[in-house]
C-alpha cells in the first residue's frame, strides 16, 4: 500500500463487534415484521421476499430488523421451579445440596440448613429403620415445605406421600 495515500474522512467504530441497539417504539411496524420473519428463520432476500417484503423494504429495513431479531434472540431465562415429580424425586433422594425448588422459591442458608437437616435424618433411617425414625424423616419434611417454600399443601401430601412409600420400602428391605 502506498504510505502517501491519502486518509479517508471515515472513522472506525470503536467496537464493531457490539450490537446495535434498537428502539423497538421508534423502528416501523414493517421493520418490526421483518424482524419476526427473520427470528422464524427468514433471513435471505428470497425468503423475505416469499415472505411477503419488496425489494425496496428489505433494502431499507434489513439492517435494522436483523439487530432487533438478534436483540431478541438472545435474553436471559430464569430457570423455573421444579415440577412436582422432581420435587417428590429430589425428596426420595435426600441430596443434601439438592432440595426441591417451587416456582418462586429462591435458595437461601436457612433452607439449605433445613434441607441438611432431614437428609441427615433420611440417612440415619437407612442405618436404622424403624416408625419413629421415618416419622422424624416426615415430620421434617413437612415442617421444611411448610416453613420454607410457597407449595401448596396438595404439593406438600404429594411429596410426603411418596417420601414415605421411599421410607415403608427401604424399612422392609433392610
Amino acid at each position: 500500500m502506498n504510505a502517501h495515500a491519502r486518509p479517508t474522512p471515515q472513522t472506525r467504530p470503536l467496537w464493531p463487534d457490539a450490537p446495535a441497539t434498537i428502539d423497538p417504539e421508534a423502528m416501523h411496524p414493517r421493520a418490526l415484521e421483518m424482524a419476526e420473519r427473520m427470528r422464524e428463520g427468514a433471513t435471505t432476500f428470497r425468503e423475505l421476499t416469499g415472505a411477503g417484503f419488496s425489494a425496496a423494504e428489505i433494502d431499507r429495513f434489513a439492517a435494522d430488523a436483523r439487530a432487533h431479531a438478534q436483540a431478541l434472540a438472545e435474553r436471559q431465562v430464569e430457570p423455573g421451579g421444579d415440577l412436582m415429580s422432581e420435587m417428590a424425586d429430589k425428596a426420595r433422594a435426600a441430596i443434601p445440596m439438592q432440595p426441591p425448588l417451587p416456582r418462586g422459591a429462591p435458595l437461601t442458608q436457612a433452607m439449605l440448613v433445613g434441607w441438611r437437616g432431614y437428609c441427615t435424618a433420611v440417612a440415619a433411617h437407612a442405618i436404622d429403620p424403624h416408625a419413629a425414625q421415618r416419622d422424624r424423616c416426615l415430620s421434617l419434611l413437612t415442617a421444611w415445605f411448610q416453613h420454607h417454600t410457597p407449595a401448596g399443601p396438595a404439593i406438600i401430601r404429594h411429596v410426603i406421600s411418596e417420601s414415605e412409600t421411599m421410607l415403608i420400602r427401604t424399612a422392609r428391605s433392610g
